[in-house]
């Protein structure tokens, strides 16, 4: 990466998508999964503390593939303006 001169453009956003989405994924199943029972046994009964999990990985896959594939992030070119007199 330093021989490149670092990153820049859509793979330094994945990176940083990537990063930011699994820290709160981690976050997210530790308070929805890791602390179970403090929610009712209603709410535990219908498999719904799952859901913030799988809304959070399809986000995740969404704009990891809206970023990379995308035009907003893609590296421009800049050309000299050729000099005809």
């Amino acid at each position: 990466m330093l021989l490149r001169s670092g990153v820049f453009g859509a793979q330094r956003m994945v990176r940083h998508l990537w990063r930011m989405c699994f820290a709160l994924l981690i976050a997210a199943v530790s308070f929805f999964l890791g602390q179970v029972k403090l929610f009712p046994e209603s709410v535990r009964a219908i498999k719904i503390l799952y859901t913030p999990h799988l809304l959070l990985i399809a986000l995740l896959i969404f704009w990891l593939f809206r970023v990379r594939f995308g035009k907003e992030y893609q590296r421009k070119v800049v050309t000299a303006p050729s000099a005809t007199s």
